[in-house]
């Protein structure tokens, strides 16, 4: 009986918390600027909050995924832990009249439970990414604060380590994991 009220209370929304959504991978087209702004108004109209980010926030709760593709906001969610839904999330709430007890039935990938379970039932130490020590050593500076933000949000961290002259002198332990473009290779 605690295992099921354990396992339902992952499944549902903190209540005593406000929801925080952004979007990701909603094409620019006009018609989709209308769904998108409807969207919005609906989340708006049952008391969510919006972000309109191009990148991930720690603050945001749900991400509404327009498909199934891996966008920094959508891995970065996934990794921490926080709901990653469909439209059909806010459509169904907007027509219950209020949230949803449970986003569980609109996931947009089944992984997101997976981690969103180990998030509630380890805290930190459920991250997708806790422990990891990694260096990012790409020339690409978008790429590398993209691969930061996710890499935090699913508990790791980013060592200050960005060439490899300097990564022959750590210590064990140091930097877990190593990030590069195949041509940065000058030691």
């Amino acid at each position: 009986k605690m295992v099921d009220q354990q396992r339902r209370q992952w499944e549902k929304d903190d209540l005593s918390k406000p929801r925080i959504f952004t979007l990701a991978g909603f094409p620019s087209s006009p018609d989709n600027f209308l769904e998108k702004q409807q969207l919005i108004k609906d989340i708006e109209s049952l008391r969510g909050i919006y972000l309109d980010t191009e990148i991930w926030d720690s603050r945001v709760t749900h991400v509404i995924a327009f498909n199934q593709d891996m966008t920094e906001k959508v891995m970065a969610a996934i990794a921490a832990g926080r709901w990653v839904v469909t439209v059909k999330f806010v459509i169904e709430s907007k027509a219950n009249g209020d949230w949803l007890d449970s986003p569980r039935l609109f996931v947009c990938h089944d992984v997101v439970l997976h981690n969103r379970k180990n998030w509630f039932s380890k805290g930190a130490k459920g991250g997708l990414f806790y422990g990891m020590k990694a260096a990012l050593m790409m020339d690409d500076t978008v790429k590398n604060c993209v691969y930061k933000r996710v890499i935090e949000a699913g508990g790791g961290s980013i060592a200050s380590i960005t060439a490899l002259s300097l990564y022959k002198g750590l210590r064990s332990g140091e930097v877990t994991h190593v990030f590069i473009d195949p041509w940065i290779t000058k030691m």
